[in-house]
């Protein structure tokens, strides 16, 4: 089947948004293709930023979802 499984891009930023996710870049739900775990390291102030948002229960999307890109097949 053309485009199988290259074309099943789902982008969920939003339906995912919480505040361990700040800072990470648009679309990045789309580039864990099904792995559970995320580890990310950051440096001090933004590992505070993010602490203040888990305290105050601030939790936002990243403002925009990339476009994404159509799969092309060879002839």
């Amino acid at each position: 089947m053309p485009g199988y499984p290259q074309d099943m891009v789902m982008i969920m930023d939003k339906e995912v948004a919480k505040p361990e996710t700040y800072g990470l870049p648009p679309g990045w739900t789309a580039s864990m293709m099904g792995m559970m775990t995320l580890v990310r390291v950051l440096p001090p102030d933004l590992y505070e930023e993010v602490q203040r948002r888990i305290r105050e229960g601030i939790a936002e999307p990243p403002s925009h979802s990339p476009a994404q890109p159509a799969h092309k097949h060879g002839s």
